[in-house]
């Protein structure tokens, strides 16, 4: 049979079919076809479909085959899929898809998409965007807030997050990319100051995260002084997790500059060159060394905790009164 291609692409495209059907035509396996699925082999799909229970699920994602095409971003595959799945399968596309921050095929599943829905884990689509971060993030909780997803803002998972906290705890945005973006987008939509059960704050989280970008933009929306439920602010849990940048980019936020001083004797000016800058400017740089210099002497245990004297000595000086 002599045929005649197109391009170059579409004939790799037809050898690799061909080599997918020569792979498994000995053998039709649950898993070869989800694999089939994700990697967008559709001849195979529409061979095999009959064969195979259509809803047996990955060990590795949970998805089953159609739900692992739209993971894995294969368009073509899904829709040649779809007609073999039901409604809560569409419905559970568009969830995957706004784990993806896919744009396209949220659109493409969006009439089976309620706002407030919940994936199996108990997230929604905005915390799944917020989650992603940066540009792919940013563009995808602008879309669904075109959707009309703003309660969804105030909705916490279940594991009591808001999408505000989740962009403020999620991972750092690749290099270039605008670690911002996605509280940016939020905040309007959002409570800057609500906190989960045990009483943390988008700006503990950011703090916890040693960000210091968050925590300065954070900072500047938000209660500095607002404690968690064991009376720990977000300086107090810098602090005690030795978290240099969070601290440095709170402490022109610290009203009371004895719990930056304190800070900056444990840390060190290298590590807190914001907090060092103004205390140069304060004149107060020898209190800093004669502090780093007790602090090198005392070897002892802290009797109260069992901390190391110099480690107790900045908890306590970094740790604001127990909310009455």
């Amino acid at each position: 049979m002599n045929i005649q291609w197109s391009d170059e692409a579409e004939k790799e495209r037809f050898l690799q079919e061909q080599r997918m059907f020569e792979y498994y035509k000995k053998e039709t396996s649950q898993e070869s076809f989800y694999e089939a699925a994700a990697t967008g082999h559709v001849d195979y799909l529409r061979a095999h479909s009959s064969e195979v229970d259509i809803y047996w699920r990955s060990p590795e994602t949970g998805l089953n085959a159609f739900l692992g095409a739209v993971h894995n971003g294969e368009a073509m595959a899904a829709q040649a899929l779809m007609p073999l799945y039901n409604e809560d399968d569409w419905s559970q596309a568009f969830m995957v898809a706004a784990k993806r921050c896919d744009i396209e095929a949220m659109n493409f599943f969006l009439p089976h998409w309620t706002v407030g829905q919940r994936s199996h884990d108990g997230v929604t689509a905005l915390e799944m965007a917020a989650e992603k971060g940066g540009h792919a993030g940013k563009a995808a909780i602008e879309w669904l807030l075109r959707q009309g997803a703003q309660e969804e803002a105030l909705l916490d998972s279940n594991d009591g997050l808001t999408p505000f906290m989740r962009a403020a705890f999620t991972r750092e945005a690749p290099a270039g990319d605008d670690d911002l973006a996605c509280m940016k987008a939020l905040r309007s939509i959002s409570d800057e100051n609500a906190s989960t059960g045990d009483g943390r704050t988008a700006l503990m989280f950011a703090a916890l995260r040693d960000n210091g970008p968050r925590v300065s933009f954070l900072a500047s929306v938000s209660n500095v002084l607002q404690c968690d439920n064991e009376g720990f602010d977000a300086f107090s849990l810098a602090g005690n997790a030795r978290c240099w940048t969070a601290l440095d980019a709170l402490s022109p936020w610290i009203e009371d500059k004895e719990r930056v001083v304190a800070a900056v004797a444990h840390g060190g000016a290298e590590n807190m060159p914001i907090a060092a800058a103004w205390m140069e400017s304060q004149e107060l740089a020898q209190a800093v060394e004669e502090g780093r210099a007790a602090a090198k002497a005392a070897d002892g245990v802290d009797s109260v905790d069992g901390e190391s004297a110099p480690v107790a000595e900045t908890r306590r000086a970094v740790r604001p009164p127990r909310a009455l």
